[in-house]
C-alpha cells in the first residue's frame, strides 16, 4: 500500500477543507518536496498550499462523493546555466 502522509490540519482549514487529506509518498516526493537547487526560490509550505488550493477548487465544483482531479504544474529544475520546465499532472 505504501506510505501515506496526513497533511497538517491548520493548512487544510486555511484552504477550507473539512476532512483529513492524505498524500502518497510518491506525490509528496515529487510535488511537495522542494527540488534540489530550488531551496532559495521555493519552499515546502508554498508548494503544499498550491496543491491544497487546487484540490479545494476542484472539490467545490464536484457533486459526487468520489473526486479525482488533475493538477497541472510546472516543475522547474535547474540545469547547467538554464532552467527547464516540465509539465506534469496528478490524477
Amino acid at each position: 500500500m505504501g506510505i501515506w502522509f496526513v497533511l497538517p490540519t491548520d493548512n487544510q482549514r486555511k484552504a477550507g477543507i473539512k476532512y483529513p487529506v492524505y498524500l502518497t509518498r510518491a506525490v509528496w516526493d515529487k510535488y511537495v518536496e522542494v527540488p534540489a537547487g530550488m531551496e532559495g526560490e521555493q519552499d515546502l509550505s508554498g508548494r503544499l498550499w498550491d496543491i491544497l488550493w487546487m484540490f479545494m477548487y476542484a472539490a467545490k465544483s464536484c457533486s459526487s462523493s468520489l473526486m479525482m482531479f488533475k493538477l497541472n504544474c510546472a516543475c522547474l529544475t535547474k540545469g547547467i546555466g538554464k532552467r527547464t520546465k516540465k509539465w506534469t499532472g496528478i490524477g
